[in-house]
């Protein structure tokens, strides 16, 4: 489990990445239900997998050793399932390479989605908008 007070250390990608899918997902609808917008933005493939590599070692580790992760949220576990297949076809090509390696190479491929709850994305989006219209008005004012 993340450990509290941790930084997500790629939160600005994954935020403009999910944002792009957002909007992408509002402009092609007619009638507009945010939670279906939201469903269908983190269900859209995106470029990698948010999550660290080195917290992908980790649970591939504990996954390595007959682990399967029940404790886990079903989204998360789906993902580090996924993340334990591609790591198994990666071990299968190198099996030299170990856990931390491939994990650095597997969360960087592209990912079939975000691997959020819908309304996990909805308050990290209110939470974008938020901040990047704090960060505007800043630039429009010369707020420091």
């Amino acid at each position: 489990m993340k450990r509290k007070g941790s930084q997500f250390e790629y939160g600005d990608q994954r935020d403009r990445e999910l944002m792009d899918a957002y909007h992408a997902e509002l402009s092609a609808c007619g009638e507009i239900n945010l939670t279906d917008v939201v469903y269908r933005a983190v269900n859209r493939p995106c470029s990698r997998f948010w999550v660290s590599d080195n917290r992908t070692a980790i649970v591939l580790s504990r996954i390595n050793r007959g682990d399967r992760l029940l404790e886990m949220r079903p989204l998360n576990r789906e993902m580090y399932f996924e993340l334990y297949r591609r790591y198994l076809e990666y071990k299968k090509a190198e099996p030299d390479t170990d856990v931390r390696e491939i994990s650095f190479h597997i969360v960087a491929q592209p990912a079939p989605k975000f691997y959020l709850q819908t309304n996990s994305a909805i308050v990290i989006i209110h939470h974008i908008k938020k901040r990047w219209s704090e960060e505007r008005k800043r630039e429009l004012h010369g707020w420091w």
